[in-house]
């Protein structure tokens, strides 16, 4: 419970950080895409972007939602028995077969690395029991966590018809990569450069090599995913991590994707760098505390928090929060807040939590109760033996 709680929070924090004011685009990186976007994976500053809120189609860039919705709603050992439908898909696949048993876990590396849409659709059905059913759970979960112009009609990407098939926006899929970077099995499936995965049915074991090429291209890369259709063009959404900085890239319609993601990243990591704002368990501030075993509690950051900024950059941070508060105060909940500042601007806010629980102090009933129930049953006892 607590880590769910921690990983809500976490979502609160991006999702807060995209609304805040220093995030407009300052910068734009030349490139062949018809949308682009670079972001801090955990902060998410818009570093570099062009028609971020253009809603395209995004092919199977789809499947790291798919990845994001199986990772939350099943087990990886469970046994995924293909059915006919899903070992009929076509395009790209993991070549499944009908009636084929394999785990989940590789399931959703044939997914990531193959773009199997066979097994997206074996996920789907896995998951859900049709893929009518998982896909809800795709829109719904982009709704949470701020995706508001991301629409999916299937578990895979495939265009269905003219007017039917996945879209979103580059700033949504920076949303939705982001948000599943914090689910460290996520992490290690999308940077997976090759798996050799046992088809259990067929007694043979099966080599897939990832179709992220940028994976072997650029120093730090660490996912994400290829995608194509004749009607959304080329989509790639892709990660780099570099001295504790992770950025996510993504471009849709774009001709020259490998090319323009590495003119992303150059330009990113040669003009930002990633600045600690607050270290998790740091004291930054005190709360009065009203009726409470001790008079204040300390305010704390949940964990590290960062921020990239350039050279010529002033942070400034503030702490917001109540002037006195009211015991009893549980432990970590969450009580202040740490304003960041870049030029006079707002560009985010942290949660800041309760370095420990204060209990509510007794009251003199309280402290006196057992005197009171003491004294309450002698005179009791002695009125009945006066009565007798």
């Amino acid at each position: 419970m607590k880590k769910l709680v921690k990983l809500i929070l976490i979502v609160v924090i991006i999702i807060e950080n995209l609304q805040m004011g220093c995030m407009g685009i300052e910068n734009v990186v030349e490139s062949s895409a018809r949308s682009s976007i670079i972001v801090s994976s955990k902060s998410l500053r818009i570093l570099s972007g062009k028609n971020i809120y253009e809603q395209l189609g995004i092919a199977s860039v789809t499947k790291i939602m798919t990845l994001i919705i199986a990772l939350e709603n099943s087990d990886l050992n469970s046994v995924v028995k293909v059915s006919s439908n899903a070992a009929n898909t076509g395009e790209a696949s993991m070549h499944l077969v009908e009636g084929e048993k394999i785990t989940l876990e590789n399931l959703l590396y044939g997914l990531m690395l193959a773009s199997g849409n066979d097994a997206a659709v074996a996920v789907a059905e896995h998951v859900a029991g049709s893929i009518e059913e998982f896909v809800p759970l795709m829109n719904q979960k982009a709704y949470q966590v701020g995706a508001k112009k991301t629409f999916f009609v299937n578990p895979n990407g495939l265009t269905i018809s003219e007017n039917i098939y996945n879209k979103s926006t580059a700033y949504d899929l920076a949303l939705i990569t982001s948000y599943g970077f914090e689910n460290p099995k996520f992490a290690e499936i999308v940077s997976t450069k090759t798996k050799s995965i046992q088809r259990e049915n067929f007694g043979y074991t099966e080599f897939f090599e990832n179709h992220n090429r940028f994976l072997k291209m650029y120093p730090g890369a660490d996912g994400v995913k290829t995608g194509y259709t004749k009607k959304s063009g080329r989509c790639l959404v892709t990660s780099v991590t570099k001295d504790n900085l992770r950025l996510v890239a993504v471009t849709l319609c774009d001709p020259n994707d490998w090319y323009d993601h590495k003119c992303m990243y150059d330009f990113a990591f040669g003009n930002y760098k990633n600045e600690i704002v607050a270290k998790k368990d740091e004291i930054l501030g005190k709360i009065k505390v009203l009726n409470g075993v001790e008079k204040f509690v300390n305010l704390v950051p949940l964990q590290d928090y960062y921020f990239p900024v350039k050279a010529e950059e002033n942070m400034k941070m503030t702490v917001c929060a109540e002037k006195v508060i009211s015991a009893p105060i549980k432990k970590d909940v969450v009580i202040g807040e740490l304003k960041l500042e870049i030029l006079g601007k707002e560009c985010a806010r942290f949660p800041l939590i309760a370095q420990k629980e204060i209990m509510l102090k007794n009251t003199f009933v309280e402290k006196n109760e057992s005197y009171f129930k003491t004294n309450f049953n002698v005179l009791f006892k002695t009125w009945i033996f006066t009565v007798k």
